[in-house]
């Protein structure tokens, strides 16, 4: 019984000493710290997916273009499209447009 009186003066003591609060806003202080980091972490990681799904995008697109500026300037020269090959090219452009933000 004296045990557990004398454990209580202890808790008392140091509540009022005001270790117990410094040690809880510590651990909150080290939580925080801890969280933003890993915030950052993400944040980071995050930014550099995007970037390398939007250098893909990108290269695609330029194929594709590329692609179509060749087969018009191939039929051009020749003279040689028709307006179905226009409207496959526009048609193709149009397509090219909605690539441009990753879904």
């Amino acid at each position: 019984m004296d045990d557990l009186h004398e454990k209580c003066e202890l808790l008392g003591k140091y509540m009022i000493e005001n270790h117990f609060e410094q040690s809880l806003l510590s651990s909150i202080c080290d939580w925080e710290q801890r969280a933003i980091i890993k915030i950052q972490e993400i944040a980071e990681n995050t930014r550099n997916d995007l970037q390398e799904k939007m250098e893909k995008i990108k290269s695609q697109v330029e194929i594709s273009i590329n692609k179509i500026i060749s087969e018009f300037e191939l039929n051009s020269k020749t003279d040689d499209y028709k307006e179905i090959e226009l409207v496959k090219w526009s048609k193709e452009i149009l397509e090219l447009r909605g690539k441009d933000i990753p879904r």
